[in-house]
């Protein structure tokens, strides 16, 4: 458009465009931001004031019926110069905007958040991603959980949101590509078996979270201790039973090989699977026929592992793009005759104590903690986001137990408390991940 097109002007199709309608038309720069919603020409789009608005989306979509005018500015500020859509530049640039009041208001907040930065398109990029939650393993109500605060912190970052659950619509919304990035907050099954993310790379969908391989292997706790023995990195002695090994050689000589070569007490719990779900400490031979058959109820093989009495920490692995960081480990603190269940982790009545721990921490050697877990997120092939799970025996020596490729994002779960204790604002965390992500691309 040109200069005489500040007083009017005729697009491709014959329509006429005056006052009013130029303006909104210049501010978007002639083109839609993605998915046609956050329009800046849908009723009145720009409004005098702290409440300055602009008409919104579909709430279907996931993005607030209403974003503001200083949500525009944090995005523009945030995506740098030079940002494009399906191959072409979008949003509006500070010398766009018109001379009414509200365009005073949005140009000159552009231009402060944008000071000192190359004369270039900014650009109010609204970013779609499907936050995968749900889907039908044990921990689908964890899921669900994760799922909806996620969703809450990316859509307070500007984000357009999708919830996508694995059900029998699941492979459709894949073949329709609405949404620029999934994040999968699945726990146990197939969220971190790598069946989902077997499917998004099929498809070509970029994703947040570890690749289908490394899933596989971190899921299965036989094969990731297994890995990581090899490597050298400390984990309780172990043995994994398959239920049909019952039948072939007899439970009570089974019974007296564990007890002979592990010991009790023990650990049963499912080889696959998560949140203490099918977990049980056998104290005695008599308690762990009732354990395993508890513990078969998850899963068709069940590992029986060594009791470490000691403390348990946790420990939260993210990576920016720079490379994996251990964040401060999370000592987990527990009242007397209680045990680290699904109720304690889950229940905000729950009386867990999470206490989390400097480096110069004298409870415990925590540099050597946070070195176990950046060690293990790498071996065994983690992207993005983990957690590792670590018992300290009577030697003071870290033992890992296991490392989760989707770790709980909800209220109570140590991986976000993890992020915000070291200072990140969690919303950030998930943005920049998405952004890694979309750069990655499927």
């Amino acid at each position: 458009m040109g200069d005489d097109q500040s007083r009017g002007g005729e697009l491709k199709d014959g329509r006429q465009l005056r006052g009013r309608e130029l303006r909104r038309h210049r501010l978007r720069g002639g083109a839609e931001l993605p998915g046609g919603e956050a329009r800046l020409d849908e009723a009145d789009a720009v409004r005098q004031g702290d409440g300055d608005q602009v008409a919104g989306a579909d709430p279907q979509r996931g993005v607030r019926p209403r974003q503001s005018v200083g949500l525009l500015v944090e995005l523009a500020a945030a995506q740098g110069p030079d940002a494009v859509a399906d191959g072409r530049p979008i949003g509006f640039a500070p010398g766009q905007l018109g001379d009414v009041p509200g365009d005073r208001q949005l140009r000159h907040a552009v231009e402060r958040r944008t000071a000192g930065r190359p004369p270039s398109r900014m650009v109010a990029r609204v970013q779609q991603v499907a936050v995968i939650s749900g889907g039908l393993s044990h921990e689908r109500d964890v899921s669900v959980r994760s799922g909806r605060r996620l969703a809450e912190a990316l859509v307070r970052r500007g984000m357009g949101v999708d919830h996508w659950d694995v059900d029998e619509r699941f492979v459709g919304l894949l073949a329709e590509h609405t949404a620029d990035v999934a994040f999968v907050a699945l726990h146990g099954g197939s969220g971190e078996n790598g069946t989902v993310q077997s499917l998004l790379e099929l498809a070509g969908v970029p994703y947040v979270g570890s690749t289908a391989g490394a899933c596989r292997a971190a899921y299965d706790k036989s094969i990731a201790k297994t890995r990581m023995s090899e490597r050298g990195v400390r984990t309780p002695a172990w043995v994994t039973l398959p239920s049909t090994i019952f039948r072939e050689v007899g439970p009570q000589n089974l019974y007296e090989l564990v007890d002979r070569v592990i010991g009790l007490p023990l650990v049963v719990k499912p080889v696959t699977g998560g949140s203490a779900l099918g977990v049980t400490v056998v104290r005695t031979e008599q308690e762990l026929p009732g354990a395993l058959v508890q513990a078969y109820a998850y899963a068709s093989d069940v590992l029986l592992e060594a009791y470490v009495n000691g403390a348990e920490v946790t420990v939260s692995v993210l990576d920016l793009g720079d490379g994996p960081q251990a964040l401060a480990p999370m000592l987990i603190e527990l009242p007397a005759g209680t045990s680290y269940d699904y109720q304690a982790r889950y229940d905000a009545s729950s009386r867990v104590r999470y206490t989390s721990l400097s480096d110069d921490s004298d409870l415990l050697d925590v540099p050597a903690l946070r070195a176990v877990a950046e060690q293990v997120h790498g071996l065994l092939g983690l992207r993005d986001l983990s957690r590792v799970d670590v018992l300290i025996g009577a030697d003071g020596a870290p033992q890992v137990i296991e490392a989760a490729v989707t770790p709980g994002l909800t209220e109570t779960s140590t991986w976000p408390l993890a992020v915000s204790s070291a200072g990140y604002d969690l919303g950030e965390v998930y943005q920049r991940l998405v952004g890694n992500a979309q750069r990655r691309g499927g």
